[in-house]
């Protein structure tokens, strides 16, 4: 049971680690990707890592002066489109990404 449990919990991450390259290299933020040959300091991220860039990169786009809320303003409907993206992917790992915090 516990090899299950140990891939099952791989599993989750490579496909959390997937969706959130895939975003990254969307926004242009290739050097937060994981396991990328673009990633800076990003080798022992975790779930919980992903969530903490992705909650971080939200934050941004609602601040006053950062480019990302200069770039909601003049493209809404386009970035809109990614801050939904952001948003569901917070949703759906941030409950359980403490449960995948360890070391992958």
């Amino acid at each position: 049971m516990k090899n299950q449990v140990e891939f099952d919990e791989q599993k989750e991450f490579e496909k959390a680690r997937k969706r959130y390259n895939k975003i990254m290299n969307e926004l242009s933020y290739e050097h937060l990707t994981v396991h990328e040959e673009l990633s800076e300091g990003t080798e022992k991220y975790t779930i919980a890592d992903m969530v903490n860039e992705v909650e971080t990169l939200l934050a941004s786009f609602f601040e006053n002066g950062h480019v990302n809320d200069e770039w909601r303003k003049e493209e809404p409907k386009r970035v809109n489109a990614y801050i939904a993206r952001l948003k569901r992917f917070i949703d759906k790992y941030k409950e359980n990404s403490d449960k995948f915090s360890k070391d992958k």
